[in-house]
């Protein structure tokens, strides 16, 4: 499980964002093709954010495995619900539900 925290935006050094991309692709070539990214502690997105979760989603599923999200915080859901992104991704309610 892959858990976010903090602000996953554009900001000055995107960071952020970019500590995303080399994190999905490291894993990938650790041999983990399936990911549940967990946004219980992500308190902010903006739309470069929900571009980079888009992103590794995409990244993912090119090697032939599959990212899922669980717990996206209040803010974070509003976003992704706003965006219409909340009916693009998968979403789990547990870890427990994603068979890797």
């Amino acid at each position: 499980m892959l858990d976010l925290t903090g602000r996953l935006t554009a900001g000055a050094d995107g960071v952020g964002t970019a500590a995303l991309r080399t994190v999905i692709c490291d894993l990938i070539n650790s041999g983990r093709f399936h990911v549940i990214m967990n946004l219980a502690g992500l308190t902010h997105v903006d739309a470069h954010g929900l571009g980079e979760i888009a992103l590794a989603a995409e990244t993912v599923q090119a090697s032939g495995g599959r990212l899922l999200l669980m717990a996206a915080s209040p803010r974070v859901a509003r976003m992704l619900a706003v965006t219409r992104l909340d009916t693009v991704f998968e979403w789990c309610d547990t870890e427990a539900e994603f068979d890797d």
